[in-house]
């Protein structure tokens, strides 16, 4: 505590610490052995991230660096103040805190509460915090990024597939940073630790074949956790995404030398392809016709194409066979070739 009167506002505390530095007044009650301490720990900070402890006290305090610095440090603790307008809050995650005094803090809409304890009456009590504003919370969220396509229906603007695609794709390299470290750092080690722990006192299963022979393993032998694949929506919506964007830009660039050398085509399995396509999208794979009920199709098409080939050809063929059995008209060149052909044989 920098003041007898426990002052919750972090950046009115540290206006009182920039205050010392610059050995200007500070507010009467302030304890001076609380600031001396501050400004100690805070000069050791400075020096181990290499940096100049000079630097605070000549640039003013930016109380929006000092809340968006709060959100990222405990995005669990932010708060929304009551509608009764006396200093009581309530957290994400529903719990009620409340401010000790009525002050400006207390009347901020949004509060990230940096230190609290447990209270009275269900209540935690908030012993310091920093205000926030909705835009504050929006951006370190992503709100609008997140919602881009809602806005495009909303202000009516067209957008083409390759942009949709695109945009889908932002949102899965956004997310891809927060997902996987929340796969690596949290669920990885627990699905391994409760593999083990199963595994020892022998009451996991016996693996399918299928897996043994991938893992290179058996029942009675020491093994390791097998890879998890995770089926969630927001996990499932990142994989698909990547691959989609992956297949999208292969084809595109294929066609591009395919217009150059078209034999370029014929590297690419087209049915192996289309699946490719149809599982990054979701699609059901039950839905998918087996190789036997597709090649029957392509057999039936064939077979339907050459009949209707041989209906088109029917007429030319007639009228070919009709001007065959005709005699040669005098003087025609059919005629002469007939004639060569009739003395040819009278002279043999």
């Amino acid at each position: 505590s920098m003041i007898q009167v426990q002052e919750p506002d972090i950046s009115t505390r540290l206006d009182i610490l920039r205050a010392w530095r610059k050995g200007t007044v500070i507010p009467d009650g302030t304890d001076k052995w609380a600031v001396r301490s501050a400004d100690r720990t805070s000069r050791q900070l400075m020096r181990l991230m290499s940096g100049s402890p000079k630097a605070f006290s000549e640039d003013a305090v930016d109380h929006h660096i000092i809340s968006r610095l709060l959100i990222h440090a405990f995005p669990d603790r932010i708060a929304r103040r009551r509608e009764d307008d006396g200093g009581r809050f309530v957290l994400v995650q529903g719990r009620g805190v409340r401010f000790t005094s009525i002050g400006s803090l207390s009347k901020s809409p949004f509060i990230v509460v940096a230190h609290m304890d447990a209270g009275e009456k269900g209540e935690g009590s908030v012993h310091t915090a920093a205000p926030l504003t909705e835009k504050i919370i929006r951006e370190h969220f992503h709100v609008d990024f997140f919602l881009m396509l809602y806005q495009a229906a909303m202000n009516k603007t067209e957008l083409t597939a390759t942009q949709v695609i695109e945009m889908m794709g932002e949102k899965a390299a956004v997310l891809g940073t927060r997902v996987g470290m929340l796969q690596s750092e949290a669920f990885g080690p627990i699905h391994d630790r409760v593999f083990e722990i199963e595994w020892a006192a022998d009451r996991m299963p016996d693996p399918p074949q299928i897996l043994q022979d991938l893992l290179g393993v058996s029942k009675s032998k020491n093994t390791t956790a097998p890879p998890v694949q995770y089926l969630g929506p927001l996990a499932q919506a990142q994989t698909r995404l990547t691959k989609s964007r992956s297949i999208q830009a292969g084809l595109t660039m294929i066609g591009q030398v395919a217009a150059i050398k078209q034999e370029a085509m014929d590297i690419i399995d087209w049915d192996g392809s289309v699946k490719e396509i149809l599982d990054s999208t979701g699609f059901p794979a039950k839905l998918i016709r087996s190789e036997t009920m597709i090649n029957k199709i392509r057999t039936m098409r064939k077979e339907a194409q050459a009949k209707q080939q041989q209906i088109e050809n029917a007429p030319k063929l007639a009228k070919a066979a009709a001007s065959a059995s005709k005699a040669a008209q005098p003087g025609s060149p059919m005629e002469k070739m007939m004639g060569g052909e009739e003395g040819e044989a009278a002279n043999g």
